[in-house]
């Protein structure tokens, strides 16, 4: 979601509009030039802006960061949130610029942490193309490697889960976009600084929250929000609950690209990239009370990131030494039956049993950088020796239990 501004600061839209369903779809393409120190996304008009800047100072959102580059005739801004210590991950619209492809992107810069960061590289997704369709069927998602890494900034952890478990959570929106309020919209030429606002997530792929009808899209790659008025007002309130989080907020242009979190166990992880705005009231899409964002699931492109800059976890790398060897065996032995996160990089999070096992085993002398060791360098335990384990490991946690 950008926008194009005119060298006189006048705006334009760069995108037609296109209707879908009973909503007029507006991507707004696009950012040009940071002009003021103001901050970004429209909040609720009840509420102090110190509030959403002291949330988007969190160190959790740390890798939340700033984009500028150039075109012919034109500077831009967006954001994105940094994934691995030299890679973005942002929106397609942003990676591929104007014509889809990243053709005419230069000077490309990231800024983060008050550095700024060079890139090298811009991915757009293979299915990304400059077009509506490709944007409301949810291909909006692109990387960005830089030339040098940002070695005091901890990357964001990706959301990982894929089965729509996003669905009616809490969603933490942070960028870097224009500002204002539900009751006026954002207002233009006001982008350049981080700040962040919160918002239920009632639309997740094919599936909705009771009270949001018909709402959902033909297929997993997006969610939505809308913006609630904390004041009765026709259409002001189209999904979801009516009532408004105490920090409601909706994403702006400029906004595009940035991230969106989810607490998980007390660990802010991305589990969305801001892509679009739309609205279906007489104001059109200007961010005001009833209009809504789209954003690009994490968990749907996982594979693809994967396959473009590496793997940053080693699952089943039980003992986090960068290697699947004999020593990992120990540590899942020695958790068998215990649930919540207490066996690092358990490819099945949920419980510790036979499964953990059976990856790690099919996966043994694979390491981090991706070589295996080759050889069997290690033995691997007997099924028969598995299974002696197994029961023991219950057992003994059934007694805990009891």
């Amino acid at each position: 979601m950008l926008r194009v501004h005119l060298p006189n600061g006048r705006s334009t839209a760069s995108w037609p509009q296109a209707k879908v369903g009973r909503h007029v779809l507006l991507a707004e393409l696009l950012v040009v030039s940071i002009i003021s120190s103001t901050h970004g996304g429209t909040i609720r008009h009840d509420r102090d802006d110190s509030l959403y800047l002291d949330l988007a100072a969190n160190t959790a959102f740390d890798p939340v960061g700033e984009f500028t580059w150039r075109e012919p005739g034109f500077n831009y801004l967006a954001s994105g949130t940094l994934i691995r210590d030299d890679w973005v991950l942002t929106a397609g619209h942003v990676a591929g610029g104007t014509d889809g492809q990243g053709a005419g992107v230069s000077n490309l810069t990231f800024h983060i942490g008050g550095t700024n960061y060079a890139a090298d590289q811009w991915i757009p997704h293979p299915q990304w193309a400059m077009s509506d369709e490709s944007l409301t069927a949810g291909w909006d998602v692109g990387l960005v490697h830089l030339a040098t890494n940002v070695d005091d900034i901890a990357p964001a952890a990706l959301y990982l889960p894929d089965d729509g478990s996003e669905l009616g959570l809490v969603g933490t929106m942070v960028g870097f976009g224009d500002t204002g309020t539900g009751a006026t919209g954002y207002q233009e030429n006001t982008a350049g600084t981080k700040r962040a606002g919160q918002n239920i997530l009632d639309v997740v792929g094919t599936a909705e929250t009771s009270g949001t009808p018909n709402r959902v899209f033909s297929h997993n790659r997006l969610m939505a929000v809308d913006f609630d008025s904390p004041t009765v007002g026709f259409g002001n309130n189209p999904y979801g609950s009516g009532t408004p989080l105490n920090l409601e907020y909706l994403v702006a242009p400029g906004d595009s690209g940035g991230g969106l979190f989810l607490d998980v166990d007390g660990q802010m992880k991305l589990a969305g990239v801001t892509s679009y705005l739309y609205s279906s009231d007489l104001n059109g899409t200007n961010c005001d009370y009833g209009d809504r964002a789209a954003f690009t699931r994490v968990s749907q492109f996982i594979d693809w990131i994967d396959d473009t800059i590496g793997p940053d976890v080693l699952y089943g790398d039980y003992n986090e030494d960068g290697v699947l060897d004999a020593a990992d065996y120990t540590v899942w032995r020695d958790a068998i039956g215990t649930s919540g996160g207490m066996l690092p990089n358990d490819p099945t999070p949920e419980t510790v049993d036979g499964s953990d096992f059976q990856y790690w085993k099919d996966h043994f002398g694979e390491t981090l950088g991706g070589a295996g060791l080759g050889g069997g360098s290690f033995a691997v335990p007997e099924p028969s020796g598995l299974a002696f384990v197994l029961s023991g490991g219950l057992i003994a946690a059934a007694a805990k239990r009891h």
